[in-house]
């Protein structure tokens, strides 16, 4: 009976062991591709899916958005909008207004680190509709 007892404990020992080992194998985050400046506080999101107009994709696109940059404003980098970026903080988001580029409008980071986008660009048939949802990697803080 007592070798039952000393049993249960190594067998734990050894599931514990194996979930590390893949934990470990299995690495951090992934690779996005898009690196942004240590020296400032940013965030790293990718969108989850994206529609221009009628047309929507589920690509891991990445971008970054600052909280604060060289100029001490915020900055987004994302593909289609403009840097110049204005940010408004809240009790349970922050809004990124950014104007003057290819694609124009507001993105949404929420507390939990989702986020929403939602735009506008003006195309070959008028004004399309721009909408992406996603997420952010925690926030880098120099």
């Amino acid at each position: 009976m007592t070798k039952r007892h000393t049993m249960l404990p190594i067998v734990m020992v050894i599931v514990i062991a194996l979930l590390a080992l893949i934990a470990i194998l299995t690495g951090g985050p992934k690779d996005l591709g898009v690196v942004g400046n240590p020296a400032y506080p940013h965030h790293i999101c990718t969108f989850d899916s994206y529609c221009a107009g009628s047309e929507c994709n589920r690509d891991d696109v990445s971008f970054v958005v600052y909280l604060e940059y060289e100029d001490g404003n915020p900055r987004l980098e994302m593909p289609g909008a403009s840097t110049i970026t204005a940010m408004e903080r809240f009790d349970n988001r922050l809004e990124f207004e950014t104007s003057g580029g290819e694609i124009s409008g507001t993105l949404v980071l929420l507390r939990n680190r989702k986020f929403d986008f939602i735009g506008s660009a003006v195309g070959d048939e008028g004004i399309v509709e721009h909408f992406a949802t996603g997420s952010c990697m925690r926030l880098h803080e120099p």
